[in-house]
This record gives structure tokens, sequence and C-alpha cells, in this order.
């Protein structure tokens, strides 16, 4: 449960991911420096339930994120293994290219469904695994998914962002922040059940990654509490 946007320009890009979960789960711990196998450098928050993550950025500048496909129900295995393990296989990864490249060459039979997203200065790029078939899709924004009647989740997050009138980093943050009050079908989600639990904004510019992470309280009553972290890029 989740929604994804982005932003680009000649300088680097900007992404913006809300993360929605179970009441029931553990908090998430907020972004924090870790260090790949291979030595490079990344920001990740982490999830102390299955201890993966959603989402991470390293020094080389690449982005990756995992959207679960909680609507390929038909294609849904069994197997416990978590998909926020996976994230933190592309860790020390330099570009997008090589994300996809080596999630094709991973036996993901025993994850459950999801969409990963590579991002990096040049490419931004998306693969799905459906519990048996990996494919290629084309980026459109938003990304989003539910466990909840995803396809009416999913209409009502594409018409709120289709009546954006431009696409920037202001639109894009209020569209994640969201002005309706919350239900199941807003991007900013409250139902009985389940919540965004955080908000991201990541931006990669030239020298420099930032991370903008706001901490949502339960039933997002009250004030988010706010963190920053940054990691320097590597040339």
């Amino acid at each position: 449960m989740c929604t994804m946007t982005w932003w680009r320009d000649e300088n680097g890009y900007e992404v913006f991911f809300n993360r929605d979960e179970l009441k029931t789960r553990c908090r998430a711990l907020p972004p924090a420096l870790r260090v790949a196998d291979n030595g490079t450098r990344f920001l990740a928050p982490a999830d102390p339930d299955a201890g993966g993550t959603w989402m991470l950025v390293n020094e080389s500048g690449l982005t990756v994120c995992l959207l679960n496909r909680w609507h390929e129900t038909a294609a849904r295995n069994t197997t416990k293994r978590s998909r926020g393990r996976l994230v933190l296989d592309f860790a020390g990864a330099r570009h997008a290219v090589e994300v996809i490249k080596k999630l094709r060459n991973t036996d993901c039979a025993s994850y459950k469904a999801f969409t990963l997203v590579a991002i990096d200065r040049h490419d931004l790029l998306v693969e799905a695994w459906d519990g048996k078939t990996m494919s290629s899709e084309i980026p459109q924004a938003p990304l989003t998914s539910s466990s909840y009647r995803y396809q009416e989740v999913r209409q009502s997050r594409c018409e709120r962002y289709r009546e954006l009138e431009i696409i920037h980093p202001d639109t894009l943050r209020d569209y994640q922040s969201g002005k309706d009050p919350p239900t199941a079908y807003t991007v900013r989600m409250n139902r009985p059940d389940a919540q965004t639990w955080s908000r991201s904004h990541v931006v990669v510019g030239p020298s420099q990654a930032t991370w903008r992470y706001l901490e949502e309280m339960p039933d997002l009553a009250g004030d988010s509490i706010e963190h920053h972290s940054k990691l320097d890029i590597r040339r």
C-alpha cells in the first residue's frame, strides 16, 4: 500500500513516496546511513518487522523503491521471504540499468508480487513481478498499490494526480500531503486497519542526496515528526 511520484530536470530528480501499512505493524525507523557489502554508502529506513526496507538512495545517485502488488491475487505465492530484503540487495549498484539486470537474474520465486523502480540521473526503470513472471513496465505516475479495492483506489489517486495544473516538486508535495480528509482512497490514507505511516521526499542533485521523512502519528492525529538526512554523491 503505497503511492509514488517523481520529477526530473537536467540537474537531478526528486522522488515522493507515501508508505501505507497495517496499524498492527511496528513503526518503521527513519532513514539512516548504512554501508552495502561492496562499501557503497546509502540511506534507507528500516522495517523492524521484516528487517528490510521499501526505499533507498545511495552515493551513486541511485534510488530504488518497491511497491507491493496486492492486486495480483491469482499469482500470489505463500512463501515468507520479505520483499523489503530484496531492495537491500541493490544498495551497492551504480545505476538503474545495473539494478534491473541483477533483478532479472534473481530467482524471485520466494517473493510475493511486487513492482520495483530504479532511478538515476539518466533512467527511470520499472519492473513488475506477478509471482510467476517478470516484465518491464512503462513508467507512468502515479504508481500506487493497495490491499483494499485496488482499482477504485488507483482511479481515485490517478484522478487527483491529473488535476494538478503542472507537475513540479511543489505540486507533488501537495499531492503527497493531501488536502482532502484522509480515507481509504486518498494519497495520505487512513482506514480502520491501515494508514499512511510515512511520507518521503528524496532529492538527488549533482553533489548531494537529501531525504525529508515525515513520520505520521496513529490515525494521522497530530503533527508528523520530521526527520532529515543527507548523503554526499560520489563523482
